[in-house]
């Protein structure tokens, strides 16, 4: 019953061309918080060789139907409306991977991981001995703790976490993490343990490495000078990622009146607010909704509560 699998014709060019159109339907479908296992323990592998996994072997017909039906794991960051998380799973740049840890009963596996300018995105789920206990008075409110400790920094890197969401044999979650400003490597590894999970506490530890998806860098190189002199801010690259951008800038601020200050204000094409944190006196980190084709950056001169001053804007073409 059984052939030499060498010995078998396959018709590549057929083969290559249904599994483009299976990549280009499911591209087109719904997110579904659903994946399928990878059975291979790595620590990390690119997302095109997870699809290379996919397309390993031998597919039989009709390719594209299977394809397009394969389950993406991002679906996730749907759940939690986490926006960047599900932008990066649509385009199917999430790093797959499956990396378990054990502990009192309850298994947490690893799931996916991406890193996109300034932020790691986690995904994972735990098995087991899970309890009902979410919230409330005797577990964290989104179900799950954890802390990064290398032996060398006792840092925790901040970010935005899903609460844990019942599945049939136990729970999923998320978190996307900010990545440091002076962390620029194009890969990153780094330590993370899991100190509560799902009303237990125990340690679920993992290193964890990744590449950084491809970004734009340009040379921006505008000043722009409050009419009172006192504010003079340059703005000198920026970092064009998926999802985000990170703008280096350069301030001069000698303020000769008390409780003065200044901030910023960034604006789509269409006019409309982009999302953006100052995350330090040097660095400004932007989200960058799909199709977002250029920013406008207004920095404010805030003189008192009740007179602002709009510095001259800089317009920023990300394509």
């Amino acid at each position: 019953m059984r052939k030499d699998l060498h010995e078998i014709e396959v018709p590549t060019d057929e083969v290559f061309q249904a599994i483009h159109l299976g990549i280009e339907q499911a591209q087109q479908l719904e997110i579904k918080a659903k994946r399928t296992k990878v059975t291979k323990r790595m620590t990390c592998f690119t997302s095109v060789a997870a699809a290379l996994f996919l397309a390993s072997g031998f597919i039989f017909t009709p390719v594209s139907n299977v394809l397009a039906q394969v389950p993406l794991i991002g679906g996730i960051y749907e759940k939690y409306q986490m926006s960047i998380g599900e932008q990066i799973a649509h385009e199917q740049l999430l790093t797959e991977m499956s990396l378990i840890a054990n502990d009192q009963d309850i298994q947490v596996e690893v799931t996916s991981v991406f890193y996109d300018t300034a932020y790691v995105g986690i995904t994972f789920k735990a098995t087991g001995a899970v309890t009902n206990t979410i919230g409330g008075d005797t577990a964290p409110e989104a179900g799950f703790t954890y802390e990064m400790f290398d032996g060398k920094d006792t840092s925790t890197w901040g970010g935005a976490l899903g609460s844990l969401t019942k599945t049939e044999n136990g729970y999923t979650g998320a978190l996307i993490l900010d990545v440091p400003a002076n962390v620029t490597e194009d890969v990153i590894s780094f330590p993370i343990t899991f100190t509560h999970m799902a009303g237990v506490r125990g340690e679920w530890s993992f290193d964890l490495a990744v590449e950084k998806l491809p970004i734009k860098q340009l040379i921006i190189n505008q000043q722009v000078t409050s009419k009172n002199r006192e504010l003079s801010i340059t703005f000198d690259e920026i970092q064009i990622g998926r999802t985000n951008a990170r703008i280096s800038y350069t301030a001069n601020f000698e303020s000769t009146i008390e409780g003065q200050t200044y901030t910023f204000e960034a604006y789509n094409f269409h006019g409309e607010k982009v999302n953006f944190n100052q995350i330090s006196n040097a660095t400004l980190l932007l989200e960058l909704p799909k199709d977002t084709t250029s920013i406008k950056i207004v920095p404010v001169l805030k003189i008192n509560s009740a007179k602002t001053e709009q510095l001259k804007p800089i317009t920023i073409d990300l394509n």
